[in-house]
């Protein structure tokens, strides 16, 4: 006769704790990416038809954007390998 095993309400913790850990790892760096785009084409927009009536924080904008990006994949990538600090 085969035994059936129980599961063990740790063991349901630690895989859903798993399942949403990957689940927010996935979000940040698919938002990451979203934003690199944006900026890059953000930046060719203001290349191609910036003039004297652009705004000067153009420039600015594009930047943070850009940083915004490289930060939400990152934390992604953390979160994805468990390296965050308990």
């Amino acid at each position: 006769m085969k035994m059936m095993r129980t599961v063990d309400e740790g063991e349901t913790i630690m895989k859903t704790s798993m399942l949403l850990q990957l689940l927010f790892s996935l979000l940040f760096i698919g938002l990451g990416c979203y934003q690199l785009i944006a900026s890059r084409r953000y930046f060719r927009q203001v290349k191609l038809h910036g003039n004297a009536e652009t705004s000067p924080f153009a420039a600015m904008g594009v930047w943070t954007s850009f940083v915004m990006g490289i930060i939400f994949i990152i934390v992604g990538i953390v979160a994805g390998f468990g390296l965050a600090i308990n």
